[in-house]
């Protein structure tokens, strides 16, 4: 990928009801990283099917939460962060480990003027 522009995951593939939008550079980190690292650095030990586990646990507790509670995700911007950074994380894990293309929104984020491309990744999906 080795590019900045931004794609947007449609993690609703997951049951997830958010989109997330995530650097070229930062997906093709995380598939290097699940490429290149043993197993045993993943989750602490437990590998990269059990991380993809966990991960995907937490983050449907967090669509969860943000679906009960959507204005959290301005009160309390770290936690919608790393909820975001987790499904990046899981997006990226479960592509690798099931040899699947990632599954993106067809229409480019750089595509989209920047006050509709802010909504679309804010916006949860209902």
């Amino acid at each position: 990928m080795q590019t900045q522009k931004t794609v947007i995951l449609d993690m609703t593939k997951f049951g997830i009801k958010t989109l997330v939008g995530a650097e070229h550079k930062k997906i093709d980190f995380y598939l290097t990283i699940y490429r290149t690292q043993p197993d045993s650095r993943f989750g602490g030990g437990v590998g990269k099917k059990q991380l993809m586990t966990y991960t995907y646990n937490c983050i449907q507790a967090e669509d969860k939460f943000f679906d009960r509670y959507p204005e959290a995700a301005e009160s309390d911007p770290q936690r919608w962060l790393d909820f975001l950074e987790d499904c990046t994380i899981y997006a990226t894990l479960f592509s690798y480990l099931n040899d699947e293309p990632l599954s993106l929104v067809e229409e480019p984020l750089n595509s989209l003027q920047s006050d509709q491309a802010e909504k679309q990744l804010t916006t949860i999906l209902h």
